[in-house]
């Protein structure tokens, strides 16, 4: 029997389970980033609905597909002690949240 946590063909040894938190931590990201999004649909303009709803599904839908799609890789790196920041994700989520920025101030000055 093995000791590490079954992840199907990757496991760990990992009691605090990290390489779950941080995909955790990725999906609760992408919950962040909708539910304000969803409030800019309400009290935004209808004009800019469409591109609002585009623009935010397409982050959020990247958010999940990254945290998931990189899961096993990060279990991987973990049982063999490496460490790579995801520097990539990490940039698109900054874009992501100045992005939610500017049009909540577009969306409170246009009300």
């Amino acid at each position: 029997m093995s000791a590490g946590r079954d992840h199907g063909r990757f496991t760990h040894d990992d009691p605090g389970l990290q390489p779950e938190r941080t995909t955790l931590s990725w999906l609760r990201t992408a919950c962040a980033v909708l539910i304000p999004s969803l409030l800019l649909v309400r009290i935004g303009d209808p004009a800019l609905t469409v591109p609002l709803v585009a623009l935010f599904t397409t982050a959020v839908t990247g958010i999940l597909a990254t945290a998931m799609r990189r899961h096993p890789s990060r279990v991987i790196d973990f049982r063999n002690n490496i460490s790579v920041p995801a520097a990539l994700p990490s940039a698109g989520l900054t874009g992501v949240v100045v992005s939610l920025a500017v049009a909540a101030l577009i969306a409170i000055n246009a009300t």
